[in-house]
């Protein structure tokens, strides 16, 4: 990896070299040599030699710099040779030391050896928590080296104290991380003198953050080495068995839907545990498309777009799946998509349902309706296609046809012979739900007439209306007889 030079100050500590660092970052990636010619310093090296020809004052004959942009360092009193091998160590031990941790991410390795990885660059204490501040790793360290009240706490019941952090950044369990949170690293000054100052830095997955590393500042020299240091470290712990595994509950909301919509089914623990998080009680999945464009600055403006509103949403296939709280109703979901100001967008929306288990069923309804709708714009809801569309695969089996209830025909051949409208009764009766009133509004008869209609199938079908598996065989029979038009 490369350098910074407050990374190359504190491998060379044992040389207590004179420093003075300007405008430092992370950009070395070799050395080159400095002559008594003047030359143009590129960001990418460091350059080692004599001082004199760096400054050209003879006071700094038998010094030897090292320069980087505004930055140098002074040695003296050391040999050439083995300063130059020093550098060069410096720069291996930093590409060896990333490499571990590629590696340590490639396995997925739990957060502790990940910790032990961080031990070798950092000199202060680190503790990753989840944000209900209970302990998930921490570098070794003896107690009696972290004096204060809120460490003591700390060891004996592995968990921070709420009291050692600051309110800005923390506001409790399940409670939305405020939006001025630390997702960058910095420094937090203690006001309890029993508490050291920390570096804090929140750790994001999927732009949610997820779990916390703070590190103990004892030694206040490398305080700019450590904020440079957290993020390359910050990135790696993500890959951690404890961040990617489908069983953790220390991952995103957008990894745990992401799991669900695929069919992934954990346990009823982590499922509270998450649905706590999620914060709904009724919900829909809606299945987002752009039929414009489908490329990938669409999903990512969209996704970024969701979670602003703080929806819980993925990619999947090729749009978006996203958990919809049905408290709002389908005007909820209209006014979402508006207040998106995208054009072209098609969206499928499940049925709704207040069940997690249920996820990978709503997805493949979100699907549908956005099937349904072909290559058309606008929400389409499952509801509005998924009966026509049944009705219309068993009509396509030739024996259904034969299964339809006898009395249909029945009904039908005698009001063809009598001029009766026995069969329209019963279907109109059937589509109000039995309501009489409503029954007799949208027939326009005598409340009498109704009922001796009704006595009259009863008789002549040989059943009663009240039946309730006679009555449901009697309806899929009229809807597959009517659908058309029922």
């Amino acid at each position: 990896m490369k350098l910074s030079m407050y990374m190359l100050a504190w491998y060379m500590r044992e040389y207590h070299p004179v420093c003075s660092i300007k405008n430092d970052r992370i950009s070395i990636g070799g050395i080159r040599f400095l002559t008594g010619e003047s030359v143009l310093l590129s960001p990418e090296y460091l350059y080692l030699g004599n001082a004199d020809h760096f400054f050209a004052d003879p006071r700094f004959h038998g010094v030897y710099v090292a320069v980087h942009c505004q930055s140098y360092f002074l040695f003296c009193g050391c040999e050439y040779d083995t300063l130059l091998n020093t550098i060069l160590s410096a720069i291996d031990f930093y590409d060896r030391w990333e490499q571990m941790l590629r590696a340590a991410a490639a396995d997925r390795a739990p957060l502790g050896r990940f910790m032990e990885l961080a031990e070798q660059v950092m000199d202060d204490f680190m503790v990753v928590c989840n944000l209900e501040t209970e302990l998930l790793a921490a570098t070794s360290v003896n107690s009696e080296e972290i004096k204060g009240t809120t460490w003591e706490y700390f060891f004996r019941n592995k968990k921070v104290s709420r009291i050692s952090l600051n309110s800005k950044i923390f506001v409790g369990a399940g409670e939305q991380i405020p939006k001025n949170g630390y997702f960058n690293p910095c420094v937090i000054k203690s006001d309890n003198p029993n508490t050291c100052d920390k570096i804090i830095m929140y750790l994001q997955q999927d732009g949610e953050a997820i779990a916390y590393l703070s590190v103990n500042q004892t030694a206040h020299s490398y305080t700019e080495m450590e904020m440079q240091m957290i993020p390359v470290i910050a990135g790696y712990l993500l890959l951690a068995e404890e961040f990617t595994s489908g069983e953790s509950p220390v991952r995103s909301r957008a990894s745990f839907l992401a799991d669900l919509l695929n069919g992934v089914r954990p346990d009823k623990d982590l499922i509270e545990r998450y649905r706590i998080k999620m914060a709904v009680s009724v919900f829909r999945i809606a299945y987002i498309l752009n039929r414009r464009r489908g490329d990938r600055i669409f999903s990512r403006t969209f996704i970024k777009f969701l979670r602003a509103q703080d929806i819980v949403c993925c990619e999947y296939r090729e749009g978006i799946a996203a958990l919809i709280d049905d408290g709002g109703g389908r005007d909820a979901i209209k006014e979402l998509i508006v207040r998106s100001g995208l054009c072209g967008l098609c969206c499928g929306v499940s049925v709704s349902s207040g069940d997690f288990d249920t996820i990978n069923q709503q997805i493949r309804q979100a699907v549908f309706a956005a099937e349904q709708a072909e290559c058309g714009e606008g929400i389409f809801y499952c509801e509005d296609y998924a009966f026509p569309y049944m009705l219309n695969v068993l009509l396509q089996d030739e024996s259904v046809p034969f299964l339809l209830h006898p009395a249909i025909e029945k009904l039908y051949h005698y009001d063809r012979e009598n001029q009766s409208e026995l069969l329209l009764t019963l279907k109109v009766y059937l589509e109000k739900n039995k309501n009489l009133q409503k029954t007799l509004e949208a027939l326009n008869i005598h409340r009498s007439t109704l009922k001796y209609r009704i006595q009259r199938i009863e008789s002549m079908i040989g059943i009663s209306l009240g039946d309730t598996e006679e009555e449901a065989y009697l309806r899929l029979s009229m809807w597959m007889k009517f659908y058309r038009e029922f």
